[in-house]
């Protein structure tokens, strides 16, 4: 993988980022909050646009700001999806038995190379094991004979819910900036005891975030 600058981000940094992702094949290695660190780069820019247009809507440095902003946005929702698609790739490298150790990822990445690596690994053992869905995982809709009122057939029953995937209790080390999971935004302070999601809870403890709690 190849490193993108680390440090302060701002347009030039997602300019650097947008235009290595979308040259290079490999992930390009990123500091764990890039994101985080983005988010607030862009929320900053709207405030100083939506400021400098109250003050004066069709000054230069209204227009500039704006398009700066937009600009901005467009290009991180780009570094996402070539991000997310090579990431895809990695997890499928994975499933299939590659000696894979994916470096240099952003917190939000990590969760989602684990998330597909655990969907894939699961649907292997159901394509070549005993057929079975693992619970969490959308069940097939059954085919349900219809049956008119008069030949007394009793209507189609709902299937049964399915459990929750597994989860883990965990004691966080340290403070953690904020960081967007598939379903919820983790807010997690030093000394917490949550439980999370098995793959979220992974991440966290082989970045040295957190340590495993036995719950019994």
């Amino acid at each position: 993988m190849t490193m993108a600058g680390a440090g302060h981000i701002d347009f030039e940094r997602i300019t650097q980022v947008y235009r290595e992702e979308s040259s290079k094949k490999q992930l390009v290695s990123l500091e764990p909050d890039f994101y985080d660190a983005a988010n607030e780069y862009l929320k900053r820019l709207e405030k100083e646009a939506a400021k400098s247009a109250g003050e004066n809507p069709t000054a230069a440095k209204t227009q500039f700001l704006q398009d700066e902003l937009r600009k901005a946005r467009k290009r991180m929702e780009q570094v996402y999806q070539y991000r997310e698609r090579k990431i895809a790739l990695l997890a499928q490298s994975k499933a299939s038995g590659v000696e894979v150790e994916p470096e240099g990822m952003t917190t939000q990445d990590a969760v989602l190379f684990e998330r597909i690596l655990t969907v894939m690994n699961d649907l292997r053992g159901v394509v070549f094991f005993d057929g079975k869905i693992p619970a969490g995982h959308p069940q097939p809709p059954q085919q349900v004979e219809e049956k008119g009122p008069e030949s007394g057939g009793a209507p189609p029953q709902k299937e049964p819910r399915q459990e929750g995937r597994k989860s883990a209790t965990i004691y966080v080390t340290e403070d953690i900036p904020p960081f967007a999971g598939l379903e919820v935004t983790y807010k997690l302070m030093r000394e917490d005891i949550v439980s999370l999601p098995e793959e979220v809870a992974e991440v966290l403890v082989k970045r040295g975030k957190a340590r495993r709690i036995e719950v019994r």
